[in-house]
C-alpha cells in the first residue's frame, strides 16, 4: 500500500515528541510543570462568558455550578451532532465507569436526537437528554463574523454549556465515538475514589482502523491525540473554556497533570463518512480524510501491551465488528 505523505509536524509528533512523553519521567515531568506554571495566573472563570449575549436567558450558564462543593463522582458528559453510527454502544460501554452520563444534542439529521431519548428512557438512573436547539458554528463561518466565549452559538458556550448540566465533582468528556479498555478504566475509578485527587487526569486512545476483515493500528497517527485531548478533572471556578479563532474551545485549568496509559479504542476511521461532519468540506479534514483512508495498517502488538486477541475480545464484545 502506497504511503501517504504525512507533514513535519506529524512526522515530528509520532517519531519524537510522543515517544519522549511516554517513555521519559524526565520529559514528561519537564512538560508537567512548565504547563502548570504557565496557568498559574488563569483567572477564575469570568461572569461575562456564562451570559450570553443573545439575550436567551434559559441558556445562561449558572456560575454557582463552578464549585468544588460536590459529590465524589464521576460524570461523563457528550456533546453529539449526528453521532449515530456508535452511540448506543459507546454509553452502554461507559455505564459501569461512569456515575452519570449527560447527553447534549443539536438537531441532527440521523437518528442521534432519538437514540438520546431511548437511553435516557431505558437508563434513568444514569443518563439524562438535553437537547440544545442552537447551531453551533463549529468550523465552517464567516471570518468576518467568529463565535465569540459568550455566544450561543460558540463551540466554547456549548461546551460550557454542556458541563454544567452535571452534578458530580469530577467529570469528563465522552465522544461517540470511543469505547474503553475495562482495565484501565477500573484502573482510574480506583484511583479516584482513593485519593481524591485535585489534579488534571489524562489518558489516550489508539485510531483503530479497518482493512478487508481485520481491525490494526491507523501507523500514520496511531493515539488518539495523545495525552492532552483526554481527561478527567474535578471541577471549580478555573476549569472552564474559551473560544478559539478557528472554531473550537480552549480549556483553562490550574491543575498538575497525572497521566495514565492507554485507555480507549478510537474508532472515528470506522465511521460511514470518516471522521466527522463538524469538518466536512474544511482543507483539515480532507488531510484527515486521506490520511485515513491511506494510511498503513499496524499491528495492536506494537503500540500496547495488549495481544491482538484482547483488542478483538473488546472490538467484539461492543459489537463493533458485527456492525461494520
Amino acid at each position: 500500500m502506497k504511503r501517504f505523505s504525512l507533514t513535519f509536524y506529524d512526522k515530528f509528533f509520532n517519531k519524537v515528541y510522543e515517544p519522549m512523553l511516554r517513555y521519559s519521567m524526565f520529559f514528561r515531568t519537564c512538560i508537567v510543570y512548565y504547563s502548570f506554571l504557565k496557568r498559574m495566573n488563569s483567572p477564575e472563570v469570568p461572569l461575562g462568558i456564562l451570559i450570553n449575549k443573545e439575550w436567551e436567558s434559559e441558556y445562561n450558564i449558572n456560575p454557582n455550578w463552578f464549585t468544588e462543593k460536590k459529590t465524589v463522582w464521576i460524570s461523563g458528559i457528550a456533546r453529539l451532532k449526528n453521532s449515530a453510527d456508535f452511540l448506543e454502544t459507546v454509553i452502554e460501554s461507559f455505564l459501569p465507569y461512569l456515575d452519570e452520563i449527560i447527553l447534549v444534542a443539536e438537531q441532527a439529521s440521523d437518528w442521534t436526537n432519538e437514540i438520546c431519548e431511548k437511553l435516557a428512557k431505558k437508563y434513568p438512573d444514569k443518563v439524562r437528554y438535553f437537547f440544545y436547539p442552537f447551531a453551533i458554528r463549529f468550523r465552517n463561518y464567516d471570518w468576518d463574523d467568529q463565535p465569540t466565549s459568550n455566544s450561543i452559538y460558540s463551540f466554547a458556550y456549548f461546551t460550557n454549556w454542556c458541563f454544567s448540566k452535571s452534578r458530580y465533582k469530577y467529570v469528563m468528556r465522552l465522544d461517540d465515538d470511543i469505547i474503553p479498555i475495562p482495565e484501565t478504566w477500573e484502573r482510574m475509578r480506583q484511583y479516584i475514589f482513593e485519593k481524591l485527587p485535585n489534579k488534571y487526569l489524562l489518558y489516550y486512545g489508539l485510531n483503530i482502523i479497518q482493512r478487508w476483515n481485520r481491525y490494526g493500528i491507523m501507523e500514520a497517527m496511531p493515539r488518539a491525540w495523545t495525552w492532552w485531548d483526554n481527561w478527567i478533572y474535578p471541577v471549580s471556578q478555573y476549569s472552564y473554556f474559551t473560544q478559539m479563532p478557528w472554531g473550537t474551545e480552549m480549556f483553562h485549568n490550574r491543575l498538575l497533570y497525572k497521566p495514565f496509559e492507554f485507555a480507549f479504542l478510537h474508532l472515528k476511521n470506522l465511521k460511514k463518512g470518516l471522521w466527522t461532519a463538524d469538518y466536512a468540506e474544511s482543507e483539515w479534514w480532507k488531510y484527515f480524510q486521506n490520511l485515513s483512508i491511506n494510511s498503513w495498517f499496524g499491528e495492536f502488538s506494537d503500540y500496547v501491551a495488549f495481544s491482538s486477541s484482547r483488542i478483538y475480545e473488546i472490538l467484539l464484545d461492543n459489537k463493533i465488528i458485527w456492525t461494520r
